[in-house]
């Protein structure tokens, strides 16, 4: 695999600052990059931390949102169109013509209507 000439020069460059850090620089720095491998550094957080923050967090977002919203949406109801449909279904009278629905309809399909006879 042919390298990128750019890379190449990178490494070499890189490689030759290494080869020319003193040896007392480089035992210091091996025993610290074996310390840090056998013992990592542990996390801070736990995954039960991060859900009670992410469980802190929806909640505050779900109460504001019910702070807002309710607010916003009772601005734009009229109470009139709140009891139409509730008239509609009170009205018995007109029980019947909602039973009979679909044979008025076809009875204007079919041109069949009183008008007609």
């Amino acid at each position: 695999m042919t390298e990128d000439p750019i890379n190449k020069q990178i490494k070499q460059s890189l490689d030759a600052q290494a080869d020319s850090i003193d040896r007392q620089t480089q035992v210091k720095l091996n025993e610290l990059r074996h310390a840090a491998i056998k013992h990592p550094q542990t996390n801070q957080f736990n995954r039960f931390q991060w859900s009670l923050v992410g469980i802190a967090a929806t909640t505050v977002m779900v109460i504001s949102l019910m702070l807002i919203l309710p607010k916003q949406q009772t601005d734009h109801i009229d109470d009139s169109f709140m009891f139409e449909d509730l008239e509609l279904l009170a009205n018995e009278a007109d029980t019947d013509f909602y039973q009979d629905i679909d044979f008025l309809s076809w009875l204007d399909e079919n041109q069949w209507l009183e008008s007609d006879i």
